[in-house]
Order: C-alpha cells, then structure tokens, then sequence
C-alpha cells in the first residue's frame, strides 16, 4: 500500500531534502504527531496545528501545507467581508491606503514597506502552494536539473518577500525538461553582472532563456474597488425593502466617471416599480431581475456553499460569467461546522458589472514591451535567447484580447540591441473563483509565442504549458475560446 508520494522539506541547516512517503497509517499518524510537536516548540500560531493531522500527512507534507493556506485566505474573507480569491483578495485585503487588514500602524516608511512585504509574502504563498502542484508533482525531474535546488532554497530563505519570480523561474526550466531539454540553470555573478536564468540545449540548439513576471495593473485593481462602491447602496436598499435581485451592467466609461449614485437610483425605481428592469444611457447598460431561487435552494437543502462564492453566486443567478466582477449581499445561516459556508440564504441581492468602455480596456491591456527590454539585457551575444513573461490577469476577455494583440505588434518591431533575442513567450495565467462543488479556486492558462522581428529560427518550446498538462490541453485561448487561429502553429 503506497500511502504518499516523496516531499519537499528544508533541513534546520537549510538544506533541501527528499522525505521518503510514509507506508502505513501509523507512520503517517507519528510524522503528523512529531511535526505538532516541532511546531508547538517554536510557538506557532493555533490555526497552523490544525492542519498537523494524520489524514493530511498520509499524503506528503504539501498537502497540509496547502490545506493551511487555504485557512488563511478563509480568514482574511472573514475580517474583510471580501469574497476573492488569490492575489486579488491579497491586494484588496492588505493593499490599499488604507489596507483592510494592516499588520502594523503604519506611520513610518518602514512600516510602510513591512505591510507591502507580508503582502507580497501572502500572495507568492497562494502562488506556491495553491496553484502550481505540477512542482511537487515532478520534483524528481526538478531536483534532476542542476543549480535547480540552490534556487529552491533561495526562494525558501532570502526571496521569501518576493516568491513569484523563483517559482515561475522553476516551472520555466520543468517545461523545457520535459520537453527533452538539458536544462541548467546559468551560474549567478551577484554584484557583477546580471545573468540569464537557464541554459538549454537539444543536439546541436542552444538557448539562453531569460524569465520575467510582470507586475498587476493597478488600475485593474482600483475599478475593483470602485465598482464595490456602487454596488454597495444597492444592497442595502434590497435588504431594506426584503427584496432578492439581480442587477447586471455593462459600463461604457471609465468608472471613476460614473456618479456614486448611478447604480442606487436605478435600484431604487425599481424597487419602488417607478423605473423598468432595463437601462441604456451614457454611462452603460444595465437589467434587473428578481432572483430565481429555485437551484439555490435544491442545492442547499443537501449541501452548504461558501457564502459569497462563485458557486453561490451562480446559484442564485443562473451562471457564472467570469467576464463580469460580482458583489454579493444578503441575509444567511452560517453551516454549524463550517463557519463561512451556508446552509441556509434568506434573502440576497447581486451585482454584476464589467468595463467595456475603450479607454478602461486599454489602461487594463498593458503590454510587456518594457519589460521585455529589461530582460534583453541580461541575455549573451554568442546564443540565441528567449524570454518567458508571467503576466496574471483578471482584466477580463476584451482586455486580455487587447493585450495579447499589443504584444504581438510590439515584439514585430523590437530592437534586441546586441544580443540574439528571437521569440517571446506571453505566459498569461487568469485566476478565477472555481464554480464546482469541490473547488474555491482555478487557473485559466495560455502559452502565447511572439516572433522577434523577421527571421526563421523555430520557437523552442511550442506547445508548452506551466501549470496544465500538455495532454489536457486545447488550441485557442482562454479570452476567446472560439477562437483557434492566434495560437495554432505548426508542429516542427
């Protein structure tokens, strides 16, 4: 009987190791038992002990890790009434001026910059232990590529603060493994010159590859926070009137523009039967329904649903459209063993919003030209180079299409200066509230190849995915499915 797989694990000196799985129950029962000890010792939070149980550890030590994670984004929904996910519930929770959830007073600079650290420090923890399992599902091949464990460990200790750089670095060079590269990574020279990440090499190819995460809009995050604030009068006006609607809109300005009351009056004539269920005027489009609550309440008669969740939300609407932010309000009976899960809703109003105004897509569709000359820099002269850029986005699909076509355009005129960039790879992760029972959270991915200039030298890595099995994966992408063209290309 094979209870787990092999783990990941620091040492007390800092080493990384293998933990061989454990055989049999009482061996997954005694680790469980030896790690509550190791971290009562060292003082560790009560939530933390919580997750040192046997059925956890049966299966290696990351699950455990990852169930405790998923615990803290619990908490945060639950101090701040936010229902995100992921690096959007981190921005919204612990950014800001002010932050929802502030770990100090922050009146000094440093302060300041502790509170953006242990953002940072929460956010490259969903990122690790939430999304990219592929790591713990090939650290055979990962321990295999040389110089890949000095970079584990580094992310384990000095990049604690900023995590998302080495992790993509990592997924990067398991893809290149996988697709039978001889992957190292490029010996480091801190305080002379910044190198590139990883030398690849297939028969008589050779690569320099060059790894870029590229940093969120911030305007995407700021219309998140506007549109809660006109959504927020409307849900106080159904409670108040005993009312369960659905109010849907398509903005045709930039939020910042729309009046703080736009929103409230139309759900205001409505309720008072004075205005109609639909609108169209300078600031958008926008209906309102009553809530049907038919599947809602089939579906809570036998199972409870995280409050505020897509899940709930779909239930309560109909369908989950990930192109749209959605602000949820209502009266509910919290489950008696899971304390943010329903079993029960009473009333609740719903608002669902996006941007389609061409001034808001094009602030949200940032292009990675920038970017991309920064990490040309640190490419050789004698081989040709590649550069991967992580761009995560929640911007939706109009923005996202707008992006991957800037991209493209920019790389077509690009001046790699002295060295012999030849293709870009747009990997574009769009995190998204999971609407399945079993799921809070999921990832749409895209790989997007860019040709740098004119020339024939064939991409390196078509094909390729980070997160997702190659074999489960489909042509197209994730901001237009139908669309097969763009990312379709031949198999060399």
């Amino acid at each position: 009987m094979d209870i787990g797989s092999p783990s990941l694990v620091e040492g007390l000196t800092g080493a990384i190791s293998v933990v061989e799985a454990a055989q049999t129950l009482p061996e997954a029962q005694r680790r469980a038992r030896e790690l509550r000890a190791d971290l009562e010792g060292r003082g560790v939070h009560a939530d933390v002990l919580k997750f040192c149980r046997a059925e956890l550890l049966a299966d290696d030590y990351f699950h455990a890790v990852q169930e405790a994670v998923k615990s803290v984004a619990d908490k945060m929904r639950s101090r701040t009434g936010l229902t995100d996910d992921g690096a959007s519930l981190v921005d919204r929770a612990l950014g800001g001026e002010p932050p929802l959830l502030a770990i100090n007073a922050r009146t000094t600079g440093s302060q300041r910059s502790e509170q953006s650290g242990f953002a940072n420090l929460v956010r490259g923890a969903f990122g690790m232990f939430r999304n990219p399992t592929r790591i713990g599902e090939e650290l055979t091949k990962l321990l295999a590529i040389p110089g890949a464990e000095d970079r584990a460990r580094r992310l384990m200790n000095a990049d604690r603060s900023q995590p998302d750089g080495g992790l993509f670095e990592l997924l990067v060079a398991l893809a290149y493994y996988r697709d039978g590269w001889e992957t190292a990574f490029a010996p480091e020279r801190p305080g002379v010159a910044k190198t590139h990440d990883l030398n690849v090499r297939k028969g008589r190819s050779r690569w320099a590859v060059e790894c870029k995460r590229m940093d969120r809009s911030s305007y995407e995050a700021r219309e998140r926070v506007r549109g809660e604030e006109l959504a927020r009068p409307v849900h106080r006006l159904a409670l108040a009137a005993g009312r369960s609607i659905y109010m849907q809109i398509a903005f045709d300005a930039e939020l910042d523009a729309i009046p703080d009351d736009y929103l409230a009056l139309h759900a205001s004539a409505y309720l008072g039967a004075a205005g109609a269920n639909y609108w169209s005027d300078e600031h958008g489009i926008g209906t309102i329904r009553e809530i049907d609550w038919t599947l809602a309440r089939e579906v809570l008669a036998e199972d409870d649903v995280y409050y505020g969740s897509s899940r709930m939300v779909e239930l309560l609407i109909g369908r989950y459209d990930h192109d749209f932010a959605h602000s949820m309000s209502g009266k509910w009976l919290p489950s008696r063993t899971r304390p943010f899960w329903a079993s029960a809703v009473y009333q609740a109003s719903v608002v669902g919003w996006r941007n389609q105004s061409a001034t808001a897509i094009r602030k949200k569709a940032k292009h990675f030209r920038a970017t991309v000359a920064k990490a040309t820099a640190q490419l050789p002269t004698d081989q040709p180079g590649v550069v991967h850029v992580g761009v995560e986005t929640w911007a939706g699909s109009l923005a996202d299409g707008v992006r991957h076509l800037l991209n493209k355009l920019e790389m077509m005129d690009f001046d790699p200066g002295m060295s012999r960039l030849r293709w870009v790879y747009g990997e574009y992760f769009a995190p998204e509230v999971s609407t399945r029972s079993d799921e809070s959270w999921a990832i749409e991915e895209t790989s997007a190849s860019y040709r740098v200039g004119s020339h024939r030298t064939r991409e390196p890595l078509p094909y390729h995915m980070l997160l997702t099995p190659e074999a489960k994966t489909n042509h197209g992408v994730h901001w237009d499915p139908a669309n097969q063209y763009p990312l379709k290309r031949p198999r060399t």
